[in-house]
């Protein structure tokens, strides 16, 4: 090191190097410290979660009760029907626009140039399954003090699409999430033309028609905005303490919020899968990647292990075997992207954002909520009569420092 440091600096005079300090100060010990620290934090990783709670219901596919819960409720905004109930995860978010990319998997191998005689390469490292799953748990959505995930669910063939964002500030303990549904003709085609004249869907221009939820975890609140592009339905409100709600325990991206990944790693670590397959690097969002198959050879006998009473079927179609691709990031651990196969019948979950710290978004403030409910209705004489009156105090970045 030595000798490559004096062949770039030794013949530099000594008036050059010192204006060379000058411009380029080290920093006070604080920065020092910061920088150190940070750099100190990345080398060493984070610590492993080994302690999971394990929940769910019945359910015929992974995951998919969600989505018939969302699928009739979409149904039922789009007639202009009341809407309630903390629990009725529907989502919106009218800001989200980027939509996931065709390319999910780009082998490093298929842009990598072959090495010429002279060069000494290694074939990279492929994962055993028992550091796959210690990097699958060493996430941690505490690692940073703001963090915004952002993604798309694309389930039943594409015949339904949710769309989703997860913002959260451990500084200021706020966070919110908005969840947007949609669906393509296909979803429709069992409907009569009388219902759908009645419901006003246009199947020409089904890309338009949503329901939508937007929930904001704002000190001690949780306030759930239901929304419909139904021009007759009338956008609703409902506000209970932030201790009674499910996003609250114990944040916004955990189980059991339904945070998708979560609710895969929390499969992979109750037994549901085998892991078949662990491949070498590739990358998604332009970062490194581990990309790995599991399988499960019954979803019957899983939900029978968990104590669900077995396995509801909506269709003779009906496969019980199901195949799992996933991506899981190289640095923070987090599952970036799934295909889920059940047959003919296909899911895949898909990360658009991930801000990080001072990259990311901060969840809505008092004010940002306040303009927002302005032009809905209470959903009940009890949100009716909450208090409201924390949303008018200072914004949390004016009382920070």
């Amino acid at each position: 090191m030595k000798k490559d440091t004096d062949k770039l600096f030794g013949n530099i005079s000594d008036e050059e190097a010192e204006r060379i300090a000058a411009d380029y100060p080290t920093g006070d010990k604080e920065q020092r410290d910061r920088i150190f620290n940070e750099i100190e934090r990345r080398v060493e990783g984070r610590t492993t979660s080994d302690d999971m709670d394990v929940s769910g219901v019945e359910t015929y596919r992974p995951r998919i009760y969600m989505k018939v819960i969302s699928a009739a409720a979409a149904l039922v905004l789009a007639a202009g029907a009341a809407v309630g109930g903390s629990y009725l995860l529907r989502g919106r978010d009218k800001n989200l626009t980027v939509e996931p990319s065709s390319d999910v998997i780009e082998e490093t191998a298929e842009t990598t140039a072959a090495p010429t005689t002279e060069e000494q390469t290694t074939e990279p490292e492929v994962p055993t399954e028992e550091q796959l799953l210690e990097l699958l748990n060493s996430r941690s959505y505490d690692d940073y003090p703001q963090l915004n995930i952002g993604y798309t669910m694309v389930s039943d063939n594409g015949v339904s699409t949710e769309r989703g964002l997860a913002k959260r500030d451990m500084v200021t303990g706020n966070e919110s999430m908005v969840k947007k549904w949609s669906h393509n003709a296909e979803y429709y085609k069992n409907f009569s033309d009388e219902d759908l004249a009645d419901w006003g869907i246009d199947l020409d221009n089904v890309e338009s028609i949503y329901t939508s939820n937007e929930m904001f975890m704002y000190k001690d609140l949780y306030i759930c905005v239901y929304g419909s592009s139904d021009k007759n339905f009338i956008e609703q409100y409902e506000v209970t303490d932030r201790k009674d709600s499910v996003f609250d325990t114990p944040n916004v991206f955990a189980s059991p919020c339904n945070f998708y990944s979560e609710v895969v790693l929390e499969e992979i670590n109750t037994g549901k899968y085998e892991i078949q397959e662990i491949s070498g690097e590739a990358t998604f969002l332009g970062r490194d990647c581990t990309s790995a198959r599991l399988f499960c050879p019954s979803v019957t006998e899983y939900e029978q292990k968990m104590g669900r009473g077995g396995v509801r079927i909506f269709d003779e179609e009906y496969v019980d075997e199901v195949q799992l691709d996933i991506l899981v990031d190289n640095e923070t651990g987090l599952i970036l992207w799934f295909k889920d196969t059940q047959g003919e019948y296909t899911e895949e979950y898909s990360v658009d954002t991930l801000l990080f710290n001072e990259d990311a978004e901060l969840p809505e403030d008092g004010a940002d909520i306040k303009e927002r409910l302005s032009g809905c209705a209470p959903n009940t004489e009890e949100t009716a009569s909450y208090d409201l009156s924390i949303l008018d105090e200072t914004p949390d970045s004016e009382n920070i420092g």
